[in-house]
């Protein structure tokens, strides 16, 4: 999508239909093939819903994940914004359970989904990658032997579908796993599919399977790179800017990210600016996917989940996106669940620290379904229906797109962020100084000490399991049958 609303033309311009993958239809081979070959993606876009039937049954049970791609924690009005973006979310928050303590495995969207996805930590999916330059750039499929979650409910009777948009949810990467139907649409950063379009790809599913046990994994793309909201949201916070960043540019964003140019005050207000408008109209959509839930009546039926697979960066700390750092901006997330009607929930925030890698664990619990023995997260429904004070759990994050590799680790009020290539750490302390602005690493060396000893035999363990399990399969970005991939992230600015 251009700028202005307009769809992009000319020979280089994507596919207009969603490339829709049966997965385990014809396997990696049939995979390949449908992203090499655009006849066969038509073709395969136009096939008849579904690997098999699955039953009607008398109660059936809704699980939804709305991934909301790109979205700070701080622009929600439930968690302290102050621009009133959020009202729909904000709602949904107020009738089920806020998580104000939840963190992100990692800082970028392949590892984080991924984890969403199968419970685990990405050093234990295997699902992760690095941008390192044209020719060695790599990323890798998660792992055989680590379950998804759609591959499980499927087999217990769940018709799966993935409603996704943007390369890092490309099915070559694996994330496909288990989705009776993955609904797919590459994203070229100025052209993408809105949240309305996929709303309406939601709703017509839903209305297609009221009477079906149903998971459904719905992302938004909406708030990503290019900040450029449609219709009446466009320059709704940031009217009166003439400055440069109207239109941003490929060279403006490599700028922007890779020699970290920072605009100025008016600028940088403008681009926050957009980048919120696309939150409204994204928070629209999702309210309009709980209307259509409530006129099918099966909102009291359904457990949704809306969470941010990782932050963006306004230069909090000098930088611009995400996939860079391990600070809060990026790591610490939104989450929000709302339970079906049959849960009475004690509390509706839950401020103790909680992972993204417990989702997967609480869909499986509130299903009532034995977890696999692969999930490292555990249930947060007993903390939503106890009355038990729930207790702040340690915290790890792993993984960045760009630079040296970084961790993060949390315990208790403390969190020390790791540099692997050049061995400096950095100790905060999250409650006094949610911002980390100060650094206590030289002025509490005793407790950097522990904290980065706790950091290390935390992640010794997970290598130690990591070397256990198969190689993660590596996706070569120069073959052609992965030109799709590679074009998508070039134009997101990923490939630089």
């Amino acid at each position: 999508m251009n700028t202005d609303g307009s769809e992009s033309t000319g020979p280089d311009a994507p596919a207009n239909q969603p490339l829709r993958f049966r997965a385990g239809f014809f396997g990696n081979a049939g995979r390949a093939l449908a992203i090499a070959l655009p006849l066969i993606v038509v073709a395969w876009a136009l096939w008849p819903e579904g690997n098999g039937e699955v039953p009607d049954v008398e109660n059936p049970q809704h699980v939804i994940i709305v991934l909301v791609d790109t979205t700070r924690r701080d622009s929600f009005g439930c968690y302290g914004a102050t621009r009133p973006v959020t009202p729909r979310m904000d709602a949904i928050a107020a009738e089920g359970v806020r998580f104000d303590n939840a963190i992100a495995q990692s800082s970028w969207t392949l590892p984080t989904v991924t984890t969403i996805l199968t419970g685990t930590y990405p050093s234990i999916h295997g699902a992760e990658g690095k941008f390192t330059g044209e020719a060695n750039t790599s990323f890798h499929r998660s792992r055989d032997e680590i379950a998804h979650g759609p591959e499980l409910l499927s087999g217990h009777g769940f018709k799966t579908h993935g409603i996704v948009n943007a390369g890092f949810l490309d099915p070559v990467l694996g994330i496909e796993r288990g989705f009776m139907v993955y609904d797919y649409f590459p994203s070229y950063n100025w052209r993408v599919r809105r949240a309305d379009k996929s709303v309406d790809a939601a709703l017509e599913f839903f209305q297609k399977n009221q009477r079906k046990n149903t998971f459904t994994f719905l992302h938004l793309f909406d708030p990503h790179l290019n900040y450029d909201p449609p219709g009446e949201f466009r320059e709704m916070f940031s009217k009166g800017y003439t400055g440069p960043f109207r239109t941003l540019t490929g060279p403006q964003i490599q700028k922007l990210i890779a020699e970290k140019w920072t605009p100025e005050v008016e600028g940088r207000n403008y681009l926050r600016g957009e980048y919120d408008a696309e939150i409204l109209f994204m928070d629209r959509e999702i309210g309009r996917l709980v209307d259509g839930l409530r006129a099918l009546a099966l909102y009291d039926r359904t457990m949704l989940i809306i969470v941010a697979d990782h932050g963006e960066e306004f230069w909090d700390h000098g930088g611009f996106e995400h996939g860079h750092t391990m600070y809060e901006e990026l790591i610490r997330v939104a989450l929000i669940v709302k339970l079906p009607s049959r849960y009475e929930p004690v509390r509706s925030v839950v401020l103790a620290r909680v992972c993204q890698v417990d989702i997967m664990p609480t869909v499986f619990d509130v299903l009532g379904l034995e977890p696999p023995a692969t999930f490292d997260g555990e249930s947060l429904l007993p903390v939503m229906i106890d009355e038990a004070t729930p207790k702040d759990r340690p915290a790890y994050s792993e993984g960045t797109l760009y630079g040296v590799d970084k961790v993060a680790f949390y315990q208790n009020r403390y969190k020390y962020i790791l540099d692997l290539g050049g061995g400096d750490g950095e100790l905060y302390d999250v409650i006094d100084d949610p911002l980390e602005t100060d650094n206590l690493a030289a002025s509490q060396p005793d407790i950097a000490l522990r904290m980065r000893a706790a950091l290390e035999a935390f992640r010794s363990k997970l290598q130690d399991r990591m070397a256990q399990l198969s190689p993660a399969r590596r996706v070569d970005m120069q073959a052609e049958q992965n030109r799709q991939l590679k074009d998508q992230l070039e134009a997101l600015g990923y490939l630089r």
